[in-house]
């Protein structure tokens, strides 16, 4: 019968085939080029996420493969060329149905057998075809600053520092951009028989030394330690899950001068991941290079959370005391009114064995990488919540944390790419919730790094991991980039009677797309449509804004409700305001309107009255209809008549107990309508059907959802 190792072996003979390299460079043209015209569309990156399309892995494969017998420039005849293309697409997708067989082989195994042990073959797909979960850019920019503190011993050791890397990487990416975009442009008037994308590849140094002013002994050096250079090599990749030599060295030495550089993601992840290897055979150096590592991944974490929360927030290596007893360390704490985030950060890697489905070794792995980190996070998360505890910053000062604390979030960071970490969490990671201590978050430095940069206030920050945590393991992805590109677009949501949502990979193209614009400087859309865009200058945007630089509990807790909201419920609430200021504008009195929303709700006020005056009307309106609804939350928005200006907002949050006062004078409901009778206006919505779509946002039917709410 014929097994995965015959298909390998296949692989192995066509990509030692004469003039393979052009067959490799057809596909990184195919498959990793973004053409567009003046600004870079979504459509434009939904191509590098068709079917058809090779990932990474796939291409690395084949390169290493190549890599096993001597590399001929020789170009093949058109038909010959079309020959391997279809062949190796062939091989390929027969590779990809063998680890789905495993795949579901292992899981068929552990369902009858109740064996976990027997689980690890099924994990070797979700691993090799997990996709990416860092952006190119992310390994060049992270990698600059991983490595700084290490910048002497490169320089000594290879000849060039850690900035003239970065610089030589771009340089290659902007001289192949400029090359490719003029090999389309001849493409119509070359001769189908000496068609080959190969020069858009290869790199000369003299050329590259000219095209970016950089000298020529400073490229070389750099090429050297990233580029493979004798062939046949890389011997022992012998199986998928093997090590590739390519993965260290992906730059191929053609000559002394000619270099080709088939994937700059390879070289850039190999900038990020190599350099720590080279230290490890410095036994001198190594203890040095150990720390240098494990004090960027935090300094990174609080430097990006800075951004959001402000310094005076974040504070680094807090230390947990029970007495006098040190009992743990947060690597990051983020205080934020009544919120704390705890970071546990980790450098630990996902080894080979695991890679090539060993359980036990996947399992340990998964161990020292997360579980660990979280149990650690766990500790310090109850010792928050224990007075006999008290904290210690990193100057050895007393922490003490103002008021009480709702929620706490236990964050575990990788400072590596670690493949199929969502999958793995949600099968491996042991965990326990309370009503304070949220469901974990396992991510890496990549996904915090534009976390950060997409969610850019501390209250549009605190609302994702306070959704993603409430749905937790009902959405499914292949990394969390994808979920966050859902959240951008789609306003995070997974109706309570859906087990699973899952995502494509082509979700995170909006994403992708607002990444490239950041970080590379093209001409598109830096934020995706949606979340961060819609309604941005309305009544419900400005209020969102005044909300996001208050920094209260009230203010964080309004915040969330109101970006809970669904796109009808918040032309609802803009017409609320709209309507109630406009009365108040008319007869100088005060006006109201009340929305209830998902178990608490909204009263909205307006008059002209002084701010004690005013607050003690709606505190009043705002008990009275929280009683009546029997919520346990209940904000008050008074507003100016001009309605613009926010004067103040209150938040009422305590469980609902029954009150003799209340009883004996209750508000009316007006039935037919989603608002009642308060003070001297009326406001009144349109009826809804009870077969509409629910104005909470909820996407169930009217009759469903907040129909008993609203009145019938």
């Amino acid at each position: 019968m014929r097994t995965e190792q015959h298909v390998f072996q296949d692989l192995q003979i066509l990509c030692g085939s004469p003039g393979y390299v052009h067959v490799i460079a057809y596909f990184c043209w195919r498959d990793n080029t973004i053409s567009f015209d003046d600004s870079l569309l979504l459509e434009d990156v939904l191509k590098l996420h068709t079917a058809e399309r090779l990932i990474r892995t796939e291409m690395s494969t084949l390169i290493g493969l190549m890599m096993k017998s001597e590399i001929t420039c020789k170009l093949p005849s058109p038909d010959a060329m079309q020959l391997m293309i279809d062949k190796t697409e062939t091989l390929l997708n027969e590779l990809h149905e063998f680890m789905i067989k495993d795949m579901t082989m292992g899981r068929d195994n552990i369902s009858l057998s109740k064996k976990p042990e027997r689980l690890g073959i099924a994990w070797r797909e979700p691993i090799f075809y997990g996709g990416e979960s860092a952006y190119a850019s992310q390994y060049r920019d992270l990698g600059g600053k991983r490595y700084a503190a290490d910048n002497s011993w490169i320089y000594d050791n290879k000849g060039f520092t850690v900035k003239e890397a970065v610089s030589v990487f771009t340089a290659i990416s902007e001289f192949q951009n400029h090359k490719i975009a003029k090999w389309m442009d001849g493409l119509e008037n070359t001769d189908p028989d000496e068609l080959t994308a190969l020069p858009c590849f290869m790199v000369e140094v003299l050329d590259l030394s000219k095209f970016a002013s950089i000298p020529v002994s400073v490229i070389q050096s750099v090429f050297s330690a990233f580029a493979s250079e004798s062939f046949p090599t890389n011997l022992a990749f012998k199986a998928v899950g093997d090590f590739n030599a390519f993965n260290a060295k992906p730059i191929l030495k053609v000559d002394d001068e000619k270099y080709l550089v088939f994937m700059l993601y390879s070289v850039y992840e190999s900038f990020y991941e190599s350099p720590f290897f080279w230290f490890l055979e410095d036994q001198k150096y190594k203890k040095i290079a150990d720390k240098n590592r494990g004090d960027f991944t935090e300094n990174f974490a609080a430097e990006r959370l800075a951004l959001v929360f402000g310094t005076d927030k974040v504070h680094l290596n807090v230390n947990v005391f029970r007495g006098t007893t040190l009992i743990g360390e947060i690597d990051v704490l983020v205080v934020y009114a009544d919120r704390v985030i705890i970071i546990q950060a980790k450098a630990k890697k996902l080894t080979i064995d695991a890679r090539k489905g060993n359980d036990n070794r996947l399992r340990s792995d998964f161990k020292a990488a997360i579980q660990d980190a979280y149990d650690q996070g766990e500790l310090c998360a109850k010792a928050l919540l224990d007075a006999s505890c008290h904290l210690q910053g990193a100057d050895r000062k007393k922490l003490t944390l103002r008021g009480s604390i709702s929620k706490i979030h236990i964050c575990t960071l990788l400072a590596e790419n670690y493949p199929a970490l969502a999958y793995q969490t949600r099968d491996f990671l042991k965990y326990k919730t309370t009503e304070i201590i949220d469901h974990p978050f396992v991510m890496d430095v990549f996904l915090l790094d534009v976390l950060c940069e997409m969610l850019q206030t501390p209250l549009r920050f605190m609302d994702y991991l306070e959704r993603r945590a409430k749905i937790n393991n009902r959405i499914m992805a292949t990394h969390e980039l994808t979920v966050l590109s859902y959240h951008l677009t789609n306003n995070l949501f997974v109706d309570d009677k859906a087990d699973l949502l899952q995502l494509g990979d082509d979700v995170s193209a909006d994403l992708e797309s607002a990444i490239l614009t950041r970080r590379e400087g093209l001409p598109g859309t830096a934020t995706p449509p949606g979340v961060m865009t819609h309604f941005k200058d309305t009544t419900w945007g400005n209020l969102i804004s005044s909300i996001e630089s208050d920094g209260t509990v009230n203010g964080l807790d309004l915040g969330c409700m109101l970006l809970d909201m669904g796109h009808d419920i918040i032309v609802h609430f803009n017409s609320a305001v709209k309507e109630v200021c406009k009365a108040s504008r008319q007869d100088r009195m005060h006006h109201d309107a009340v929305m209830a929303y998902r178990g608490g709700g909204v009263t909205i006020h307006c008059n002209e009255e002084s701010d004690d005056s005013a607050r003690k009307k709606l505190e009043y309106f705002c008990l009275r209809r929280k009683y009546q609804q029997r919520a346990k939350k209940w904000f008050g928005i008074c507003f100016a008549p001009d309605g613009l200006t926010v004067r103040f907002f209150l938040t009422f949050n305590f469980a609902w107990e029954y009150s003799s006062l209340m009883e004996s004078n209750p508000i009316p409901l007006k039935k037919g309508t989603r608002t009642g009778r308060i003070g001297d206006f009326k406001f009144d919505l349109k009826k809804i059907g009870r077969n509409e779509s629910c104005p909470c946002g909820s996407r169930k039917k009217f009759k469903n959802c907040c129909i008993d709410t609203w009145g019938r």
